[in-house]
C-alpha cells in the first residue's frame, strides 16, 4: 500500500494531548500537537488506551482507519509490527489494537507504551514531501524540504535553508524541488503555494519552540490545493 494511505481522512478535529513528554523523544501525539499549534494540517488522530476507545475513534473519523502504537520510546514502529493500515470495521480495529499492544510489548518489553493512535486514512495524493530540521556546526539550525515517502532515500531531491525561512525563501524551496521533479505528473499538478505554506509554518513552529531539537515530517501528502501530514517524529533538546 502506498505511503499516502497511511494517514487519516477528513477534517474531524482531534483533541490535543497533554504537556510535552519529559523524555527526550517526543511522542507522535506530542509532535502532532506542536504541528497543529503552528497551523500545520495534520490527519485527525486520537490517543486511545483500550480497544473500545479505538473503535469509537475509528467510527468517529470514518473507515478506513489506521492504528499505530503510541510510545515516545519507539521511533521505528512499523519494523516492530506496531502499525496496522486499511482497517475497515470495528472487528479489524479491535484485532489491530490488541495485536499491536501484544507484539510490541513482547518485542520491546522495556518500552513505555501509552496505548495506540487511531487515525483516519487519507486518500492517495499527487506527491509526498519531507520537511525537517537539523543543526549545522557552521550555519546553526537548518530547514530541509524535499521529496518524501518511500522515495526520499532514492531520489534525494531536497533543498536546505538556514532558519528562519520566510515566505519568499519557502516559495523558492518549493520551486526548486518541484523543478527537479518536473517530469513527475504528480508534483507538477501541486500548486507551489501548497508546499511553500507548509515550509513557512514549519519554520514558524521552530522559532516558537527553541526547546525542540528536531522534527521530521515524512510524509506530508500533497494534493493540488492542500496538504496533510500523516507521519512525524521529534526530539527535545538535551538539558
Amino acid at each position: 500500500m502506498a505511503a499516502a494511505e497511511r494517514g487519516a481522512r477528513g477534517s474531524a478535529p482531534a483533541p490535543a494531548p497533554g504537556p510535552l513528554s519529559a523524555s527526550r523523544n517526543l511522542s507522535e501525539a506530542d509532535v502532532y500537537a506542536l504541528l497543529e499549534g503552528a497551523g500545520i494540517k495534520v490527519a485527525p488522530y486520537r490517543l486511545v488506551r483500550t480497544a473500545d476507545e479505538a473503535v469509537r475513534a475509528a467510527e468517529e473519523f470514518g473507515y478506513p482507519a489506521v492504528c499505530k502504537v503510541a510510545s515516545a520510546d519507539l521511533m521505528h514502529k512499523s519494523k516492530l509490527g506496531g502499525v496496522a493500515l486499511d482497517l475497515r470495521s470495528a472487528a479489524q480495529v479491535r484485532e489491530a489494537f490488541d495485536g499491536i499492544i501484544a507484539r510490541v510489548g513482547r518485542a520491546v518489553p522495556e518500552a513505555k507504551i501509552d496505548g495506540c493512535l487511531i487515525c483516519g486514512q487519507v486518500p492517495r495524493g499527487l506527491a509526498e514531501a519531507i520537511v525537517g530540521t537539523t543543526r549545522d556546526a557552521e550555519f546553526g539550525r537548518v530547514v530541509m524540504f524535499g521529496v518524501g515517502g518511500e522515495f526520499a532515500e532514492v531520489i534525494k531531491a531536497v533543498d536546505f535553508r538556514s532558519h528562519p525561512v520566510g515566505a519568499d525563501e519557502a516559495a523558492a524551496m518549493a520551486r526548486k524541488v518541484q523543478g527537479r521533479m518536473k517530469a513527475s505528473a504528480g508534483w507538477s499538478r501541486v500548486a507551489p503555494t501548497v508546499p511553500a505554506e507548509l515550509v513557512r509554518r514549519f519554520s514558524e513552529l521552530l522559532a516558537g519552540h527553541p526547546e525542540v531539537e528536531s522534527i521530521d515530517i515524512n510524509p506530508a501528502v500533497l494534493y493540488e490545493d492542500r496538504y496533510i501530514v500523516i507521519d512525524a517524529k521529534g526530539t527535545l533538546a538535551a538539558n
